[in-house]
């Protein structure tokens, strides 16, 4: 499997999971204004599959991707400083729920959301 359709893999796999939990097959979610309210359950289980998706993420080809970004004039232009802190507010928010299954909580203990060097 080449570059671009592991991204695409990876940008559908987000991109559906985002559509899940806002139409509601996992949990409710709804938005208004700059702000977005979605369920616990659903919180979680974006975050265990960024997790999983976040370790098969070749560093050279995320290396690729953020000099493309930096010579585009985007800033900040590095993953880690793009997703990462993201990310991490994500999980200290998911850490208040309180309904999760055990198995979820096992396996929210158990991430590491950094990327592949």
């Amino acid at each position: 499997m080449n570059y671009d359709s592991k991204l695409f893999a990876l940008s559908l796999t987000v991109l559906f999971s985002f559509a899940l939990a806002s139409n509601g097959f996992i949990g409710s979610a709804f938005g208004s204004h700059n702000k977005v309210k979605v369920g616990c359950k659903d919180l979680a289980l974006t975050l265990i599959t960024w997790d999983q998706l976040l370790a098969l993420a070749p560093a050279d080809d995320i290396a690729e991707n953020e000099h493309e970004l930096n010579e585009k004039g985007v800033e900040p232009d590095l993953y880690k400083d793009i997703i990462n802190r993201h990310l991490d507010d994500l999980l200290d928010d998911v850490d208040e729920c309180k309904n999760l299954d055990d198995d979820i909580e096992e396996m929210l203990e158990d991430i590491e959301l950094d990327l592949p060097s």
